[in-house]
């Protein structure tokens, strides 16, 4: 796979621009998913993925070849996601839309009972959303990309044994808030059918 990667560079370098899309197909999905895994938006990860492209295309003389493309495209779209997310966390507030406890009722009233797993992947949703980019991008290569920790070393600019330990506080905090929003969730399911 590098091998094949190392032509399609020469390539690109030597004047064939054309093939770069080659990668481009080769690792789209990839560069996508980290990016939605930091920003969560989907316009926002698509804007960051196209630049990760564009500027990996524009670096592609500084690539050495001491590491798999794949971990220097990746580290790009890492840092690239990660910075966009700060901008967007200056530039605007985030507000949030609450309902009175009558609006809430009805809203109860017309939904569905979630099944215990729909439950879970809420809780697990619920959570992730309060992780910091960084955290939820640092699980994403570990867990959506199923990167090795020496991978996630070289793309996050840490050593292993930093990794090792970003990780194990991120799934405790990860645990920590799945628990609190397991308990606020039977509190609301208490209080709903005792009313």
């Amino acid at each position: 796979m590098q091998d094949e990667d190392i032509a399609i560079i020469n390539a690109v370098l030597a004047g064939n621009s054309k093939d770069y899309k080659k990668l481009v197909v080769k690792y789209q999905d990839m560069v996508m998913s980290i990016a939605m895994r930091v920003l969560q938006q989907r316009e926002e990860a698509e804007d960051t993925a196209q630049l990760c492209f564009l500027k990996a295309y524009e670096k592609l003389s500084t690539f050495r070849g001491n590491a798999l493309f794949s971990t220097w495209l990746y580290r790009i779209a890492y840092h690239l996601s990660i910075s966009r997310y700060r901008q967007q966390k200056s530039v605007r507030a985030i507000s949030l839309v609450s309902f009175s406890g009558h609006e809430q009722l009805i809203a109860d009233e017309f939904t569905e009972p979630l099944t215990e797993e729909d439950q879970d992947l809420k809780i697990l949703e619920k959570a992730m959303q309060k992780l910091t980019a960084e955290e939820r991008g640092l699980l994403g290569l570990f867990y959506m990309q199923e990167l090795s920790i020496a991978e996630i070393s070289k793309i996050g600019g840490w050593s292993e044994s930093n990794v090792k330990v970003k990780l194990f506080r991120t799934r405790k905090k990860l645990a920590q808030l799945m628990e609190e929003n397991s308990l606020s969730n039977t509190h609301k399911i208490y209080c709903h059918e005792s009313k």
